[in-house]
């Protein structure tokens, strides 16, 4: 058993891991052959899952949660671990051990180019099936052929609440040993999206980065990313005077 370093951050875990970290955590889940369920952690997520019941408890129902973002990084004290990253080592790891895999979600075509280019570069890898994520009332058929191929890693990119939610929803008909959600990640890997250059990446600020380039997301982080800001500093203020009274 992986020994896993933890923190808390606004009453949600997360594991203090670095690349290799989460690569263990993974190999230890898929070699288990129970299911697991991954969350990539940021603050949109934190904020939503405030106001949202059901994402909150997809969240607390998670396995292992990984401090994707700058914000999280901040918030911590530690290195952020962008999910992105972790998917394509993901990926590698399953062209060399031989695990399947199957994407759900993004625009019609996007999950097929996405698992095309992973094929490409991952020349070893199983692909196990691909389907988009406008499903509604074909959510039950798909949830059965998802079982039906039986993938051993099922990546998952809706938006937060609604891959989270699905994946919880699910995740015991699902079965698959690691399933995660990858927010807009096919995107970038199919290319229909640019990721952000590399010194954005090294500055912590691919979130700007994405806002200049898809201006859409400025009211959404204007409502989240501050709140989170001032929450982490009230928490921090809280628990300061608690050491204080003691």
């Amino acid at each position: 058993m992986h020994l896993r370093n933890k923190a808390t951050l606004l009453g949600f875990p997360v594991d203090l891991v670095d690349l290799k970290g989460a690569l263990d955590i993974a190999r230890e889940f898929l070699a288990s052959g129970d299911m697991h369920h991954i969350i990539t952690l940021n603050p949109e997520m934190i904020i939503f899952a405030r106001r949202s019941s059901d994402l909150q408890q997809a969240l607390m129902g998670a396995d292992a949660y990984l401090p994707e973002t700058a914000g999280v990084a901040w918030a911590l004290g530690v290195k952020k671990l962008p999910g992105i990253d972790f998917m394509y080592e993901l990926l590698k790891l399953a062209s060399l051990e031989g695990y399947s895999v199957y994407f759900v979600g993004s625009k019609p075509g996007v999950a097929d180019n996405a698992a095309s280019e992973a094929a490409r570069r991952y020349p070893e890898l199983k692909v196990v099936g691909t389907h988009h994520g406008y499903f509604n009332e074909e959510e039950e058929s798909l949830v059965a052929e998802i079982a039906m191929r039986d993938p051993d890693i099922l990546l998952v990119g809706m938006g937060t609440v609604s891959q989270e939610t699905f994946i919880h929803r699910h995740k015991e008909a699902l079965g698959s040993r690691v399933i995660m959600g990858v927010g807009g990640s096919f995107d970038v890997l199919s290319g229909q999206i640019k990721r952000a250059p590399e010194f954005f990446r090294r500055s912590n600020l691919e979130w700007f980065y994405r806002l200049i380039t898809q201006p859409r997301r400025l009211r959404r982080m204007a409502c989240t990313l501050p709140h989170f800001v001032l929450l982490v500093l009230w928490e921090r203020i809280k628990l300061r005077s608690d050491k204080a009274t003691k």
